[in-house]
């Protein structure tokens, strides 16, 4: 992880509690502002991973993304209770409305450019997201298939979890991912398939 990563998004959110605890006047553009930056930032950080190249032996590209139709509602329910009953604070309403937007930025970037989010590179599974993180399939030690909900799960000796959902990744391309990991691992992997 990047320190970028942590710098400025605290840096953002501090601004925004130290507005709140100052009572400043106007507080609500300020806040919307702060907002409204921290929402660059974050697209701005998945576009730089969406168009930076990676090296390694095998590329996943992402395929889709579910839309999580929540955003859309907190969106809508945030703007009538502001409407109606003004006690939700205008940053409030400026907030659920930025997450809605950025869930739509990144089901575009998705859809449009594919962007390449699991890299195994030797012994190195890199998951690149906004936050990337890296796991040492040396150290695989189970590959959970969860059919009910369309997904991996890869359980590490000494690093945490991968969720993998495979409706978001070519078939063919997991399954040689799978493959590999499965070749390299040091460990004794088990396989599960819970029950529906």
């Amino acid at each position: 992880m990047r320190k970028r990563q942590i710098i400025v998004p605290v840096f953002f959110v501090g601004c925004i509690v130290l507005i709140l605890a100052l009572g400043l006047r106007h507080h609500h553009w300020l806040i919307s502002g702060c907002l409204g930056m921290l929402f660059v930032f974050y697209c701005r950080e998945y576009w730089k991973l969406v168009v930076r190249g990676t090296g390694g032996e095998l590329f996943l590209r992402r395929q889709k993304k579910p839309f999580h139709w929540w955003t859309l509602a907190l969106a809508v329910g945030a703007t009538l209770f502001f409407l109606f009953f003004k006690i939700i604070p205008k940053w409030g309403l400026v907030l659920v409305w930025l997450i809605f937007l950025y869930e739509v930025f990144i089901i575009a970037v998705i859809h449009y450019k594919r962007p390449i989010t699991l890299v195994l590179d030797g012994y190195q599974l890199k998951f690149r997201d906004v936050l990337i993180t890296h796991r040492n399939i040396s150290g695989l030690t189970n590959i959970e298939h969860d059919e009910s909900k369309g997904s991996v799960l890869l359980s590490f000796k000494d690093q945490g979890r991968i969720l993998i959902q495979k409706a978001d990744y070519l078939e063919h391309e997991l399954e040689d991912l799978l493959m590999l990991c499965q070749e390299r691992s040091e460990a004794q992997i088990s396989y599960a398939t819970p029950l529906s």
